[in-house]
């Protein structure tokens, strides 16, 4: 994850003896394509719903929001993120602090608002949250565990 990206990432390893059981079990490589097919699956529906949910002025967060997912070795991974820098301040609203920021003037004009009056309500209350992120990884999660669940019942029944 780039320095100064807000995200999380989700690992989860293969168990070496886990892995045994399942290859003596006459499944082998096929489980974790499978298992690995899931999380690529649940990695772009995050980054389809937190770009839904995400705010839009320039479209520079939205563009920001990816996810990538590593399968090497005995662990599979999604790193989630959003690499605009004022992507934590939008997700999680911010404390009150002052600011000159060229994209507060920006925003503040295009809404019709004075620079200077954002820049005070900005340093007296802080900004409100927008969550986007966390609603997209809670609903990803789940969906994962379910798939996850499905893919490991059909193989047992199997």
């Amino acid at each position: 994850m780039r320095r100064g990206a807000f995200g999380f990432t989700v690992r989860v390893h293969r168990p070496y003896h886990l892995e045994k059981k399942i290859q003596g079990f006459t499944v082998g490589g096929k489980f974790w394509k499978e298992v690995s097919s899931v999380y690529a699956n649940v990695a772009r529906t995050m980054v389809k719903l937190a770009r839904e949910a995400a705010p839009e002025f320039t479209g520079e967060l939205k563009r920001s929001i990816r996810a990538d997912v590593d399968k090497s070795g005995y662990s599979s991974e999604i790193a989630f993120v959003a690499e605009a820098p004022y992507a934590a301040a939008v997700e999680e609203g911010s404390k009150p602090h002052a600011t000159v920021s060229k994209r507060v003037a920006i925003w503040a004009e295009a809404k019709g608002y004075l620079p200077w009056v954002m820049y005070r309500t900005i340093r007296l209350l802080g900004t409100r949250k927008h969550p986007f992120f966390y609603q997209a990884r809670d609903i990803g999660a789940d969906k994962m565990l379910r798939r996850l669940g499905a893919v490991l019942n059909g193989y047992m029944r199997g």
